[in-house]
């Protein structure tokens, strides 16, 4: 038989030995026979042992390649909690920024309406002063007026 054609389970079930003249098998095709079935045989174990180290070296990078998926999913869900934790913190500083500003304003236009008030009542202080000040040069002016004056000549009366 070949060796470059592997026996199938067919070839070796219907395989027909020759017989000798006293009845049994020819010892030298069966010794051929055995001889390319064991050859056949050795190269399957062969291939066998080869297919399980290529799967178990399939296995390990399989293996591998989920860790490393694994590493790659729990870095994406971190990377998504940080940029969350950072996006609600943006937030609540510009919350934190736009209060204070708020407040500040509100204590601005409080300072601003207490000096309005502050110059509206030395306004009024100083319109009642003014008024004392040109009531008094009024009374001065009207006492200097009914007295006759000096140079003044004698027929000349001021007038009221």
């Amino acid at each position: 038989m070949s060796h470059s054609q592997r026996l199938t389970p067919i070839d070796i079930a219907h395989k027909e030995l020759p017989t000798t003249p006293f009845g049994g098998y020819n010892r030298t095709t069966v010794d051929q026979f055995l001889d390319d079935l064991g050859n056949d045989y050795e190269q399957i174990i062969l291939e066998n042992a080869k297919l399980k180290e290529q799967t178990a070296a399939l296995q390990s990078e399989l293996a591998r390649y989920r860790e490393m998926e694994q590493t790659l999913r729990e870095a994406l869900v971190l990377a998504q909690r940080t940029a969350d934790e950072t996006r609600a913190a943006a937030h609540k500083e510009a919350e934190i920024i736009l209060q204070n500003a708020d407040l500040r304003a509100a204590q601005q236009i409080k300072d601003q309406q207490q000096q309005i008030e502050q110059l509206k009542s030395i306004k009024q202080k100083i319109a009642f002063e003014l008024r004392a000040h040109m009531n008094v040069i009024q009374q001065w002016l009207d006492a200097t007026n009914d007295t006759p004056s000096a140079d003044a000549p004698p027929d000349v009366q001021p007038q009221n």
